[in-house]
């Protein structure tokens, strides 16, 4: 039975993953790395600076990854596309967590 449904989970998710694919693979670059940034910022505002160390750690990652300007650079983007239904629905998955 276990197999079963392992088997019909990895023969119903085929599709869903070759299409997610082919939807990354039509973003471009620059939507790309927004979207890493995107993700680093999220992650690293939400991580906790338990010591020095791990304070200066996260600081770097939040500068590195430019989260001061990520609203104003995602706005950019968001333009720039905005008759490119796919990558918009991209970056708003990533912005909302639902990725």
């Amino acid at each position: 039975m276990k197999n079963l449904i392992l088997c019909l989970f990895v023969v119903l998710s085929g599709p869903l993953a070759l299409a997610q694919s082919k939807t990354e693979a039509r973003i471009p670059a620059d939507a790309k790395a927004l979207i890493a940034r995107i993700q680093s910022c999220i992650h690293f505002s939400g991580e906790e600076p338990y010591n020095d160390e791990r304070k200066a750690e996260i600081a770097k990652a939040l500068k590195e990854s430019r989260c001061d300007s990520l609203d104003e650079d995602t706005v950019k983007i968001k333009r720039k596309y905005r008759k490119s239904p796919a990558i918009i629905k991209a970056i708003e998955a990533e912005e909302s967590g639902d990725n």
